[in-house]
């Protein structure tokens, strides 16, 4: 999810995995540069700057009424 924070504590019990493991799963991921800790301890996806799969979304804005199954 865009802009999620976690603590470490809300990770472990998010994954269902035991401390350690946590621990050792999210210094490996902010090694890759896929998440970062913040200031107050949280960690989040580091963000590339772009939105991935976006897409154009049209709006039919005619009064006559249209039939879903013709």
């Amino acid at each position: 999810m865009p802009d999620l924070r976690l603590t470490p504590r809300q990770i472990q019990r998010l994954c269902g995995v035991d401390a350690a493991i946590c621990s050792t799963l999210l210094e490996s991921l902010v090694n890759e540069g896929f998440l970062s800790v913040r200031p107050d301890g949280c960690y989040a996806r580091v963000a590339s700057g772009e939105i991935a799969h976006t897409r154009g979304v049209k709006a039919d804005l005619s009064s006559e009424p249209r039939l879903a199954y013709a």
